[in-house]
């Protein structure tokens, strides 16, 4: 936070300038004097004014740790408007830097984190506000069995609004319904048609209305599938099915990656960082089925994760990328990360990586945020950021925190 006294001192400059120096130099006729003591004043009322907000920001995020004002931040977000109501972004334009349209038109990728992170950091109380993101996904789903997602997509031909059904971000909702156990008339219908849908290769139809995106497609259902085989009211028709096809489905994913050992998601396939996000959403989404008995998949999962990070370090892989843009996909990055390194048996040159990389990576991601302007925080973002930041079994106190300060805040409010 900028001392005050530097601010006033910029204050002061600008008066003298403004005042003093500006009519000085036009009263003895000296017009570059008179142009040098504007340009000094706006300069300096333009730093003070920036250093202000900038001190106004870091004021209103309170004393509290980054992690816990982060938390906050994702708590509060789904109260705010019937969109946001999804607790998600749409993560293609968020990461393009148009968060705007992210939070108008989300989709539900990014749900599936925040609602995990939720669960995890709140519990019970999480309830009433993942309800309303689950509400958001039932008014956007068709109203008949098999319940598909729909999005609006704009026809190029004839330039028509023309709604479809979204089948990738149908298993992103299920998944969410999966965790949750919340609308198991969907959920049951989800899965059965994750089944009857998946292909002979063991992939899905990557259909989507705005996006193609296989992969992305792939590890929502292998993730949904992993869910429903631990859920004992899943019924026995059903459950006997999902094993194979969670292994046909880890066997599909295996060989769509390139020979570097990780993947494309399709949408970003023009960035030099696509291979290395498209495997940190892997890895965060996917180290839970690491136990699973798919002969190669754990050495998979080890060698993208080793992989991720040499690629991650690399300045090649950041060509053309903003900053802000680098930080959120490192965001995504070190979440995996922290996942990672908890696959059981994971090979010590992996365990190494990560580790050097998220030492590195915290203090850098801390000085981004003090810098960026409240508005351009994206939810997904700043999930992932708490996902890498605070362990597992510290989730729940850190939710307590939150949940205090909340309480005290508006107690504070409603006092006279």
């Amino acid at each position: 936070m900028t001392p005050d006294w530097v601010i006033v001192t910029l204050w002061f400059v600008a008066g003298i300038t403004a005042t003093g120096g500006f009519w000085y130099f036009l009263d003895s006729k000296n017009v570059a004097g008179a142009i040098g003591s504007v340009c000094i004043t706006v300069a300096a009322v333009a730093v003070a004014i920036l250093l202000r907000l900038r001190n106004d920001r870091l004021h209103r995020l309170g004393s509290g740790s980054l992690p816990a004002r982060l938390l906050a931040f994702i708590w509060s977000y789904p109260l705010t408007g019937e969109n946001e109501a999804s607790w998600a972004v749409k993560e293609s334009t968020a990461l393009r830097g148009d968060l705007g349209t992210a939070r108008e038109n989300p989709a539900l990728g990014v749900a599936i984190v925040t609602t995990e992170l939720a669960l995890a950091a709140f519990g019970d109380v999480a309830n009433s506000r993942i309800d309303l993101c689950v509400s958001w996904g039932v008014g956007h789903a068709q109203r008949h069995p098999p319940y598909q997602m729909l999005a609006a997509n704009r026809e190029p031909i004839h330039d028509e609004k023309v709604v479809k059904v979204d089948f990738r971000h149908t298993l992103a909702f299920a998944v969410i319904l999966a965790r949750t156990r919340k609308q198991r008339d969907y959920l049951l219908s989800h899965v059965r048609l994750a089944l009857a849908r998946q292909c002979e290769d063991g992939g899905w139809p990557s259909d989507s209305v705005m996006t193609i995106s296989p992969v992305f497609t792939a590890f929502y259902g292998i993730e949904l599938l992993h869910l429903a085989s631990a859920d004992s009211s899943i019924p026995v028709e059903i459950s006997n099915a999902i094993p194979a096809a969670r292994e046909n489905a880890l066997k599909w994913l295996m060989n769509q990656s390139g020979s570097d050992g990780l993947w494309s998601s399709s949408v970003f396939r023009d960035f030099a960082w696509d291979r290395v996000f498209t495997a940190a959403w892997v890895l965060h989404r996917l180290a839970q089925t690491a136990n699973v008995a798919v002969d190669g998949w754990r050495q998979c999962l080890d060698d993208a994760a080793f992989v991720m990070i040499q690629q991650a370090l690399d300045s090649q892989s950041w060509l053309g990328a903003s900053e802000a843009q680098r930080h959120r996909v490192e965001a995504r990055i070190a979440a995996a990360a922290s996942r990672a390194q908890l696959i059981p048996g994971l090979s010590s040159r992996s365990v190494d990586s990560l580790q050097l990389y998220l030492g590195s990576w915290v203090e850098r991601a801390k000085h981004w945020l003090a810098r960026l302007p409240a508005d351009e925080l994206d939810v997904g973002t700043a999930a992932f950021l708490v996902d890498a930041m605070v362990p597992t079994e510290r989730l729940r106190e850190l939710g307590r925190r939150v949940r205090k300060a909340e309480e005290s805040g508006n107690r504070a409010k409603s006092s006279p």
